[in-house]
């Protein structure tokens, strides 16, 4: 059952977006005594000249024309020198700089998934647990992550822009153009920062199925014509997406022709169990890690495993996708942004990374936040029982997020904590 939209409560918004900034600063506030990590950060700043020199003619030039990071995110780079133009290399502000993209994030994520759905609660619990999951800490904490902080940002812009689009589309009423192309613009400006965001056509296509409700799922069989208009209207951006996949693959090629000696056998099995493992680490956050080695093998019976579960789930939801819709597009927004690092396209010698979730994870929350009440709804249960747990959740996942905070101080710290995992978690 579909959820009717709220009715506007500018104070409530208000009030949300206040809590969302001032529970992350207080969180995340530890990192202004924190240091570069010799882990990405020196090539990314600390001892990169041209960074550290600020916003310069030549820095720019490079910036746009080079590949020498094995990756091509110009607006990232730029991130990092004005940084360095206003507070030199002061690890501190830098930090800080990355908590404030992540508070935007979280306050935009909140707004957009308002304009779309009119749920303001459950939205507002989607935008609390993105801001505040523990699994976050690797992308907020580290500076060399300002990536998928700024990417994401512009992902979120996008849809926004999308969704004023598609409500001018329904209206019939003219000025689709000016959001069309500002979604455009967004979308290439996150592509600029890093290409994970080539699966962000496939999301606007999920939006299409809800909440916009642009075509029904029956839709695809008996009226075609009207779901190829929807992907026709994309053609822009999965052009943008396969521009940007192919640049980043030669920008990768030195890289690529050692991952590929990595069996593809081996990718695929890594893929299945780590899309679980990914999930897994959501619902638990414990032993989280700056890196996660790559094992030799993985056991049959776990891969056997992986791919039933995988399964199975994706079947159950799209048998359910007329019923309960948020729950197959949350299960897709997850799975298929995770595509470009889940690993069948290899890059470096690890398994899995936290900081893969920052959005992705989104799709998650999402399903969940929008199935919890429906179900306590079909149960009886009193609306008191899911918001006290989601309260519980929302403490302890700040809790947790308070302690992983502090794990990222230096590198020192940070190995201190990693050495008692195992290679594989």
């Amino acid at each position: 059952m579909e959820q009717e939209r709220e009715p506007r409560n500018p104070t409530a918004d208000v009030l949300i977006c206040f809590a969302l900034v001032v529970v992350t600063l207080v969180l995340y506030w530890p990192v202004r005594h924190h240091g570069f990590i010799n882990y990405d950060d020196p090539l990314y700043v600390s001892r990169n000249t041209l960074v550290k020199q600020g916003l310069t003619w030549h820095g720019l030039v490079w910036a746009f024309g080079s590949m020498a990071l094995d990756n091509w995110f110009p607006m990232t780079l730029l991130s990092h020198m004005l940084d360095c133009e206003l507070f030199g290399v002061n690890a501190g502000a830098h930090h800080l700089v990355n908590v404030a993209f992540h508070v935007v994030n979280a306050v935009v994520l909140y707004l957009v998934l308002l304009q779309l759905t009119g749920a303001r609660w459950r939205s507002a619990a989607v935008a609390a647990l993105f801001a505040w999951h523990p699994l976050q800490v690797g992308s907020v904490a580290w500076i060399s992550e300002r990536k998928n902080l700024l990417s994401t940002l512009f992902w979120l812009l996008t849809i926004g822009a999308y969704a004023r689009y598609a409500e001018a589309t329904r209206r019939g009423s003219g000025g689709q153009a000016r959001p069309y192309v500002l979604a455009l613009v967004c979308f290439a400006l996150g592509l600029m920062s890093k290409p994970m965001l080539v699966t962000v056509p496939f999301t606007l296509l999920l939006l299409d199925f809800w909440p916009l409700r642009r075509f029904e799922p029956a839709t695809l069989a008996s009226r075609p014509t009207s779901v190829w208009r929807l992907v026709r209207e994309k053609l822009p951006f999965f052009a943008l997406a396969v521009a940007f996949s192919a640049l980043t693959i030669w920008a990768q090629e030195r890289s690529l022709v050692m991952a590929r000696k990595v069996p593809l056998s081996f990718r695929v099995e890594n893929a299945l169990i780590s899309y679980l493992r990914y999930v897994r680490k959501m619902f638990w956050p414990s032993d989280l890690a700056i890196f996660y080695s790559r094992p030799a093998s993985w056991p049959l019976w776990l891969v056997l495993l992986a791919a039933s579960v995988l399964a199975v789930v994706t079947v159950l939801l799209f048998r359910r996708a007329r019923q309960w819709p948020w729950s197959l597009f949350g299960w897709l927004w997850f799975s298929g942004t995770m595509v470009p690092v889940i690993g069948l396209v290899p890059y470096g010698s690890h398994s899995m990374a936290d900081r893969y979730m920052y959005a992705p994870m989104i799709g998650l929350f999402i399903a969940i936040a929008w199935s919890v009440p429906e179900l306590a709804r079909r149960w009886n249960v009193p609306r008191a029982v899911p918001s006290g747990v989601t309260v519980a959740v929302l403490i302890a996942c700040a809790v947790l997020t308070g302690f992983y905070v502090q794990q990222w101080k230096d590198m020192e710290t940070l190995l201190l904590h990693v050495q008692y995992l195992p290679h594989v978690q």
